[in-house]
């Protein structure tokens, strides 16, 4: 059970001229899950089913009235299945539905979530201490919404297909060195497109002096065009070395491929790279550690997050640092 307050206010020169939106709501949830596995046998069969209930109650501050709730009730099976052929290849594939909530559900409680089927065909090969995997995968999202993070403005539920192929590589090379690595190429297009039923667009306030108002691209979405936010492709690869004394230390190269801004659906980002540093440091005997975390440690300037026009640049270089303990134990 979760109670929530939403405020949206309207500035100029910093200064709150008046509130936009005043929600003050709640939201409860409850599910049941069950799931049975078994060898059968060359197959491991895994089936599994969830339940569950999630309750929206909001109150609207500026408009009065009484509350707002819905309950919203869902079913999500899985199925899967691992055929193991010799001792080191096998043949996984998998089907399962999932969801999660809409934006702009607390203005909205009657506002069905966001549901999936995700679709699985993967190879597992399994050399000694090196593992190889290669998938297929599909999802199929109903009720999909995109909301603006400049104007505010919330899509109709239409629906989208991601699909692609990904694989991954972890190995030992050596006694004290160690590669992982992984790539995901995913082609996420709009299926179907519905108009919003409120478009929830800032109105930003401006002297007769300032500048014109910026134009916010709203471009709207039509079938084919790609899904916003979503990279064309990722890609990983790091090191790992294990030094003496249960140290260890480690980079990591991370390829983020171009996507689409959010309201710019004819628009592509450019792709870029970073490389982190990572590593640990064990203190004694007493399970004492400390991990730290270079990012972006070329400083390199990358857009997080890319909407109508603006940009939200990337984190620049940090540090990371953490105390770790883990009791020892005393067998």
């Amino acid at each position: 059970y979760d109670a929530v307050g939403y405020r949206l206010l309207g500035t100029e020169a910093r200064a709150v001229q008046d509130s936009e939106a005043i929600y003050d709501g709640s939201f409860a949830a409850a599910a049941v899950f069950t799931r049975w596995r078994r060898l059968v046998g060359p197959v491991v069969l895994d089936l599994g089913l969830r339940w569950d209930a999630l309750h929206y109650r909001s109150i609207n501050g500026l408009t009065g009235g009484g509350a707002l709730a819905d309950t919203h009730r869902l079913l999500s099976p899985k199925i899967g299945a691992r055929y193991l052929i010799g001792g080191n290849f096998a043949i996984a594939a998998s089907l399962s539905r999932g969801f999660r909530g809409a934006p702009g559900v607390i203005g909205d409680p009657a506002r069905l979530p966001m549901r999936a089927w995700a679709k699985e065909l993967a190879g597992e090969f399994s050399p000694g201490d090196a593992r190889i995997r290669l998938a297929l995968f599909r999802l199929d999202v109903t009720g999909e919404r995109i909301q603006d993070p400049i104007t505010r403005e919330i899509s109709g539920a239409g629906r989208s297909v991601r699909q692609g192929i990904e694989g991954s590589l972890d190995a030992p090379l050596g006694g004290r060195l160690r590669l992982a690595a992984s790539a995901t190429v995913n082609r996420a297009t709009i299926s179907e497109t519905v108009a919003p039923a409120h478009a929830a667009v800032a109105a930003l306030a401006f002297a007769s002096d300032d500048p014109p108002r910026p134009s916010f691209h709203l471009e709207p979405l039509v079938p084919g065009d790609p899904v916003p936010g979503v990279s064309r492709y990722l890609a990983r690869l790091g090191l790992d070395y294990a030094l003496p004394r249960r140290a260890t230390i480690g980079a990591l190269l991370r390829l983020n491929g171009p996507f689409t801004p959010i309201g710019e659906p004819s628009v592509r980002t450019k792709a870029y790279s970073l490389v982190d540093m990572t590593g640990t440091v064990a203190m004694g005997q007493a399970g004492w550690a400390i991990d730290w975390e270079l990012q972006n440690l070329l400083n390199v300037r990358y857009p997080e997050v890319r909407a109508s026009g603006y940009l939200n640049p990337g984190a620049p270089r940090v540090l990371r640092v953490a105390i770790r303990y883990q009791p020892q134990d005393s067998r």
